[in-house]
């Protein structure tokens, strides 16, 4: 495992070349505030070890699946949202077993996957439970359909098999749960994924780390941004310690982000390893140069079509962007990747 340190000759042969350099780890207080994770967390040490597992040579490379469950819940405290949030559902003993692969991949049964959303879900309401004043009613699972979408990933987005659930009464949406199992996927030691992507250069040694932060700068609300990177043989954990200038007692800012970025030098090519955050582990969206370029028209297109206020159009948009983000519509200057 290496922890990036380099003498004071090293760092000015770097700077020049347009890489900033990595402050050592030794060097990073416990109080620091650290992007994407917004902490220090429990370091990078813990967070590569926690990818210890990652299959790094296996040919083709596993993706790591970014939210492989999709639902849509309002927590209205309606009694049937409240019956789907506390996990009270009736689910047919005639579901359907799959193919067994599809595309490729290994697939899960559908009662597997309704067992997976079912778990997720009452994990992420449970703190909002309490706040129910409405007896739950039970809802009822009322299909299960193998289908076809795209999810995003640690290397861009791909098609992968899902199945689709509907509940009866209606829920705002389908629910969507990834069907693709086995040595296709991994799955990820950390929840959900970063904030922010990594282009990474044409022979793997540097990053570009896009990210949303305070304008730069060192007055109040403003702040520069260092690089952090530990790498292992499985993982590279990366960060952006923040450096912000200094605020009056009661004064605020305002909740508006910056794209900023950061460039970090590899000791070894990034490759098939995960990217991950400095802190906590979780998974980084690495593109190649070509693949930005791909994003960069989608997003421009999406923006063309609001300012044209061609709702209809716009839609579709948004279903052909799939899984960008909103982050992604934000506007803000690219620098090329060499």
């Amino acid at each position: 495992m290496a922890v990036r340190w380099q003498p004071v000759a090293a760092v000015v042969a770097v700077a020049a070349m347009g890489l900033a350099v990595a402050v050592a780890a030794a060097d990073v207080p416990s109080s620091a505030r650290i992007l994407p994770d917004g902490t220090h967390g429990n370091g990078p040490t813990e967070a590569l070890a926690r990818w210890n597992a990652f299959p790094v040579t296996a040919n083709p490379r596993p993706l790591v699946v970014f939210d492989p469950i999709e639902y849509e819940v309002s927590l209205d405290n309606s009694a049937e949202e409240n019956g789907f949030s506390r996990g009270l559902w009736t689910i047919p003993s005639s579901l359907p077993e799959g193919p067994g692969t599809r595309g490729g991949y290994e697939v899960l049964s559908a009662r597997a996957a309704a067992e997976q959303i079912r778990h997720s879900v009452l994990g992420d309401v449970d703190e909002e439970l309490d706040g129910m004043t409405i007896p739950p009613r039970p809802i009822a699972l009322t299909s299960a359909r193998l289908v076809e979408r795209r999810f995003l990933t640690d290397r861009g987005s791909a098609v992968l098999p899902a199945w689709e659930f509907e509940f009866e009464p209606r829920l705002e949406a389908s629910t969507v749960v990834l069907a693709a199992t086995g040595n296709a996927v991994f799955a990820s030691p950390a929840f959900s994924a970063a904030d922010g992507v990594a282009v990474v250069s044409a022979d793997g040694h540097s990053l570009v780390y896009r990210f949303t932060g305070y304008a730069p700068g060192a007055g109040p609300c403003e702040a520069e941004y260092a690089p952090l990177v530990q790498e292992s043989a499985t993982a590279v954990a990366i960060g952006a310690l923040e450096r912000s200038g200094r605020m009056e007692v009661g004064e605020g800012c305002a909740d508006v982000g910056h794209s900023r970025e950061i460039r970090i030098g590899l000791d070894q090519p990034l490759g098939n390893r995960g990217l991950i955050s400095h802190g906590r582990g979780v998974p980084i969206q690495v593109l190649t140069r070509e693949q930005e370029a791909a994003k960069e028209r989608a997003v421009a297109e999406f923006r063309d079509c609001v300012a044209r206020a061609e709702a209809a159009a716009c839609l579709r948009k948004i279903t052909a962007l799939g899984t960008v983000r909103m982050s992604d519509l934000q506007a803000g200057p690219r620098t090329a990747v060499e």
